[in-house]
């Protein structure tokens, strides 16, 4: 037993899961089981084998570089011949230019990438910064959301996430609804505007909470 997602016998390695009730996901996986580590997050390696942990539970495999592998967040990896997405390679990536920018998004050079498609939108990728929830700032104030440009009258260069469920800007406080949509919350001074908890926010005069807004 090598703990979540792994068995191994004296030859080989498995996955496993007991979100399957103790069934073989996807049966033996290749690689030496003497040399399985875990690397961090979901990702693990055993010589020229990585392996990831899947949102089921159980793990998948592919193979790379071992000498070269390194992983550069719970999304992306790299050996010196590409870069892989939740094991998924991905070409024309240069993985001696990439960095990571946000939990989603790579940047090599003026491009950007999200899980690993170029993204096309009108955005300057070498200024790109993380906002938070998905989404990246640019140097111009611009947002990206995603893959997608997002305006709806969001002030770009100011906008700050409180938590996962609020946010503001210099002119308004918003409630981020199912990760989505930054609706504004009528009448409340962003500057007045303070969380009780995550999910429970206040100008001070009334409270707002998220769950009203699941209704």
């Amino acid at each position: 037993w090598l703990g979540d997602s792994f068995i191994a016998d004296r030859s080989r390695l498995y996955s496993y899961s007991e979100y399957h009730k103790g069934f073989l996901r996807g049966g033996p996986l290749p690689g030496d089981p003497a040399q399985w580590r875990h690397l961090g997050g979901p990702w693990y390696q055993a010589g020229d084998h990585c392996y990831r942990q899947q949102w089921r539970g159980h793990a998948e495999a592919a193979k790379v570089d071992g000498k070269t592998f390194e992983i550069l967040n719970d999304t992306y990896a790299k050996d010196r011949n590409g870069v892989l997405c939740m094991l998924v390679r991905k070409r024309g990536i240069d993985p001696a230019r990439i960095e990571v920018v946000g939990d989603d998004h790579l940047r090599e050079g003026d491009r950007l990438f999200y899980f690993g498609k170029e993204v096309k939108a009108r955005f300057d990728a070498p200024t790109a910064e993380p906002v938070g929830h998905g989404f990246l700032r640019d140097g111009q104030g611009r947002l990206l959301h995603y893959n997608q440009p997002y305006r709806r009258g969001v002030d770009g260069a100011t906008l700050t996430f409180l938590s996962e469920y609020f946010a503001r800007d210099r002119a308004r406080a918003y409630v981020y609804c199912n990760g989505a949509e930054l609706v504004p919350l009528p009448g409340v001074d962003p500057t007045a505007f303070h969380l009780e908890q995550p999910d429970i926010g206040t100008d001070g005069s009334r409270r707002y909470v998220y769950q009203a807004w699941l209704a």
